[in-house]
This record gives structure tokens, C-alpha cells and sequence, in this order.
């Protein structure tokens, strides 16, 4: 019986050592949301938000697949890797707008809030690429799979 215990813990202890769990690198606290605005013609208008523990909501409004409010949490791969985009991006270096009085674009905002900072853009005319990007990874995860209505 001693032996016997002493296998199950010896095989329990090797086990537990060789199971690397990913954890949320960030607060819960943290956020990122997006928000794509009417355009003249048929743009997407929505709005995306995850916060550090991967809990996001999805509020379709028109243009869109999923008209109404959903719900959805990522895990903490996907999570932490869309958080380290922005925070490798340098987000807070960028200008708090970027508009032009022109018409017929979509009005968006992004916003970032990480480590007791917070920053929202105006992202309307002449976005910078890399500022593109960075929402386009943000629509990205707004249209996965495996949305629930809260509706």
C-alpha cells in the first residue's frame, strides 16, 4: 500500500511538472474596444470590446451578421497575443485623431486601456497602416465563430 501511494504521488508530481498552463497576462481591468460608425453607404457598425480575462461583447447595429448583443470569452492565448499587439504597436504614441473634413467614411474609435492608462483615438481620414492594422486585427476577432445572444 506504501509503494502503491508512493507510484501516485511520484506519477501525480511528473504530471503536474509537465502541464504548462496559459494564463490572462492582464488585468481584468484591461480593455480594448472598437467602434465602427455609419458611412454613407453600407459599412459594418458595431461595437467590439475584451477585456484582460477575454470576456468581449459583440452589439451589432447594422451592416452586420449579428445584429444585437453577444456575448463571448477568448482564451488566454488569443487574448494575451491581441493585448501584446497593441502594447508592442506603442499605442499610446499615436495621435488622439486622425480627421479630415471629408465625407462618406465610416467614423471609428479605438481605445486601449492597460496598466492604468487609457487612451481612445479618432481614427476617421489618413489612419496610420500600422493603426489600420491594429483594428484589423480587432475586426478579426469580432467575427469569430462561437458568439451566444444575449438578446
Amino acid at each position: 500500500m506504501k509503494y502503491l501511494f508512493i507510484l501516485l504521488s511520484s506519477g501525480l508530481l511528473l504530471f503536474g511538472c509537465g502541464v504548462s498552463k496559459t494564463v490572462y497576462q492582464q488585468e481584468s481591468t484591461s480593455m480594448i474596444k472598437l467602434s465602427r460608425g455609419v458611412c454613407f453607404g453600407s459599412c459594418p457598425v458595431y461595437d467590439f470590446t475584451i477585456d484582460g480575462n477575454g470576456k468581449a461583447t459583440y452589439a451589432g447595429k447594422r451592416f452586420v451578421d449579428k445584429v444585437g448583443t453577444y456575448s463571448k470569452t477568448f482564451n488566454p492565448e488569443e487574448t494575451n497575443r491581441l493585448f501584446r499587439k497593441f502594447q508592442k504597436a506603442d499605442f499610446w504614441s499615436y495621435q488622439d485623431e486622425y480627421y479630415a473634413d471629408v465625407s462618406d467614411l465610416p467614423m471609428n474609435f479605438i481605445t486601449f486601456e492597460h496598466e492604468g492608462r487609457s487612451k481612445k483615438i479618432k481614427a476617421y481620414y489618413n489612419v496610420p497602416e500600422s493603426l489600420t492594422a491594429l483594428m484589423n486585427e480587432v475586426d478579426a476577432y469580432a467575427n469569430t465563430e462561437g458568439w451566444e445572444s444575449d438578446d
